[in-house]
């Protein structure tokens, strides 16, 4: 399967659209953001996912590929950092428990 960078790329080539044009398309005053997505530097948010979906003017066949594509890239992103997230409370509370029973 192709990567999500390679996915938006031929997207945008198809559309014939530069990074300065979807970029005003999502509302970024400069290019570097889009420009790191498209180059692997940064990730797309995810929570941006339909943003850019209606920006590129994705429908039908790629609009399900472009799913399939941030789920799978992004998902997994995500959830470790929400893991990462409960796992922290998750101590704070059992310190918290521990203190109140200690006393």
């Amino acid at each position: 399967m192709e990567r999500l960078s390679t996915f938006l790329r031929r997207q945008m080539s198809q559309r014939g659209l530069t990074i300065r044009e979807l970029s005003a398309r999502l509302g970024y005053s400069g290019n570097s953001f889009v420009s790191n997505v498209l180059n692997h530097k940064k990730s797309l948010p995810i929570q941006k996912v339909d943003e850019w979906a209606k920006a590129l003017g994705l429908k039908e066949r790629d609009l399900e590929i472009y799913f399939e594509l941030c789920s799978n890239e992004l998902a997994p992103k995500f959830l470790v950092r929400v893991i990462q997230h409960l796992r922290k409370k998750n101590a704070e509370l059992e310190a918290v428990v521990s203190h109140r029973r200690h006393h």
